[in-house]
């Protein structure tokens, strides 16, 4: 091209660029991966921080879906073991809310709990929360309609934890 005094191609240009940036100014990405790591650190000491950064990783295309399948999947779980148990929907709710560890859930379960002790059911306040896809509140309304919960519950922890590894080997793949 040099020869013919013809320019490149733009994205032939643009990727050039981008391979020279990182090969010649290495330290410069270096440093800028550092400090974002800082950065969120940092952020992640507070709780402030940390509710900003777990509503943020939700949101991150691929890890997010991967996150969001895994607190569902405990979740429904941990619901589940405590039912079977015995344990009473108010309490096995409270303790399955501290269970979650992503602050996004855990306030909105905490509100779907208070909805359950004022008498809405099991389900409806768990639809309202737009935490769970469709079929899961499927799930859930036959297992409140029936009597069935934890199996319900059984079964849902059992596709989340499908889809949890398919959605893992795909991002690894």
């Amino acid at each position: 091209f040099e020869e013919l005094g013809a320019d490149l191609p733009l994205p032939t240009r643009m990727m050039l660029f981008v391979a020279r940036f990182f090969g010649d100014l290495w330290y410069v990405t270096a440093g800028g991966f550092v400090l974002f790591l800082a950065v969120v650190a940092f952020l992640t000491m507070t709780e402030t921080g940390k509710a900003i950064f777990q509503r943020g990783i939700l949101k991150v295309p691929v890890i997010g879906g991967i996150v969001e399948y895994a607190i569902l999947e405990r979740f429904c779980s941990v619901m589940q073991t405590m039912l079977a148990s015995g344990v009473s929907v108010p309490e096995a709710m409270s303790t399955t809310t501290e269970a979650v560890s992503n602050i996004v859930f855990k306030e909105e379960l905490e509100i779907a709990r208070q909805q359950m002790l004022e008498g809405s059911g099991f389900c409806q306040p768990l639809i309202d929360t737009d935490l769970f896809p469709g079929a899961a509140r499927q799930m859930f309304k036959v297992g409140e309609e029936t009597g069935t919960l934890d199996e319900q519950l059984k079964v849902a922890a059992e596709y989340f934890n499908r889809e949890l590894e398919f959605r893992i080997k795909t991002f690894t793949t």
